[in-house]
């Protein structure tokens, strides 16, 4: 009756075809030509399980992860299917369950991916609706990188990351942290106090720190401010503080832009500078008294 196709496809029908005979190509053929299982509503959690379960878990050859979902979702039970049901399995599957509400958006189900390859975990991530809500170090591991290069994954994951960068990228190379963060810049990411002062007790150049301090002057606090310039040491904690002397900074892309804000923000005591273009650096006129 189900290789002529004359079974009605109802859940209660498919569980005792499965229980005697498992999803076989007999099977599958007759589901590939259905939208929907019906369903009377007379599945209990266990069942509807055990059903969803052996739907998924169908090779490829048989029927599409999408068709596989999309058959799953149709029975319309309101309960999630338990992730300790779900065998983890390379590709979309555990993505395109949690973006169909199958399975819990959560770190439960994360954890179906974190042993297989970068790909499923990078599906996986881009079908949540609420990854930032409980990812954390344990749970992204060493791919945190991956995630900040990814073409794939949203800036509202990466930006998370990037605010919280002490945490997710502590252990990542010098090399590799610079190189990040110079991409990053470029696609737009912004760069937060915490963030810019835990990159400069890294080590990060102070040219590189000045480009992104100029990139956020507009949202960084006074005290902020302050203490990123005295995370440079001299001659720009000399910035902070009145003298008769000149400080000299090196001319480079961004640092006219920092000087000129610190200027007419009158944050530290930068009373008026002047380019020295042929030493390539700037002269700084400090306050002589501290108003």
């Amino acid at each position: 009756l189900v290789e002529k196709k004359r079974v009605a496809i109802t859940a209660s029908n498919l569980q005792m075809y499965i229980e005697s005979f498992g999803l076989d190509k007999y099977l599958a053929s007759a589901l590939s030509g259905e939208i929907c299982i019906e369903s009377s509503g007379d599945l209990d959690l266990d069942s509807y399980n055990k059903l969803a379960c052996a739907i998924l878990k169908a090779d490829d050859s048989l029927l599409s992860i999408k068709k596989r979902v999309s058959l799953v979702q149709s029975i319309g039970f309101d309960s999630f299917i338990s992730v300790d049901d779900i065998m983890p399995i390379e590709g979309e599957l555990i993505g395109r369950l949690i973006s169909g509400r199958l399975i819990a958006d959560d770190a439960d189900s994360f954890y179906l991916v974190k042993r297989l390859s970068w790909q499923s975990r990078e599906f996986a991530i881009c079908s949540s609706q609420a990854f930032t809500d409980f990812m954390t170090p344990e749970l992204v591991d060493d791919d945190a990188p991956r995630i900040l290069r990814s073409e794939l994954i949203s800036d509202h994951v990466k930006q998370h990351i990037v605010d919280h960068m002490d945490l997710y990228c502590c252990n990542i190379e010098y090399s590799e942290l610079v190189s990040m963060v110079v991409y990053l810049k470029d696609h737009g990411l912004h760069f937060n106090a915490e963030t810019i002062m835990w990159l400069a007790n890294s080590g990060l150049c102070v040219e590189l720190l000045v480009s992104l301090m100029v990139g956020e002057l507009g949202k960084l606090e006074r005290p902020h401010v302050e203490g990123i310039v005295r995370t440079f040491g001299r001659p720009y904690s000399d910035l902070l503080v009145c003298g008769a002397d000149l400080v000299y900074i090196d001319s480079y892309p961004d640092v006219e832009k920092l000087l000129l804000w610190l200027r007419d923000s009158n944050v530290g005591q930068v009373s008026s500078i002047y380019h020295d273009e042929k030493n390539a650096r700037f002269k700084v006129y400090r306050k002589r008294v501290q108003k």
